[in-house]
């Protein structure tokens, strides 16, 4: 697997405070790497036994939603919203979101608008996809 982590660019405040203004609970792990890492692009080939815990399957590809898009999407989503933080997709149209009332990840399958549970916090699932 690698990881190409987009850090040239800082996040704006002005893009933390929309989002911290749209969503009532934004975790301080997520934050702290948006501060960090403005994006990233995440090509993953998972072997069988660490694929992400999702359908089953393996994800191709998750791109890391940059912090002045996660607002906007989230707005545009009908299973968004305001409770879920979309911070990556699989190029499919699927979303890895962080719900605001727990702060699990969680993977929005768009065919269905079904919600499966992924890890219990961002920097665990994010931890996974670098150990992978």
């Amino acid at each position: 697997m690698r990881i190409q982590l987009e850090g040239a660019q800082r996040v704006s405040e002005q893009s933390l405070h929309e989002m911290r203004e749209y969503f009532r609970n934004v975790p301080t792990s997520f934050e702290r790497f948006l501060k960090e890492h403005i994006g990233a692009r995440i090509d993953a080939d998972f072997p069988e036994d660490k694929a992400p815990k999702l359908l089953g399957s393996s994800l191709p590809i998750v791109r890391l939603v940059k912090a002045d898009e996660i607002v906007p999407v989230a707005r545009n989503h009908p299973s968004l919203q305001d409770r879920y933080i979309p911070i990556g997709d699989d190029g499919g149209g699927n979303y890895m979101c962080i719900s605001v009332d727990d702060g699990a990840v969680y993977y929005l399958d768009h065919d269905w608008s079904e919600f499966h549970f992924l890890s219990p916090r961002f920097e665990d699932w994010l931890d996974e996809l670098v150990q992978a």
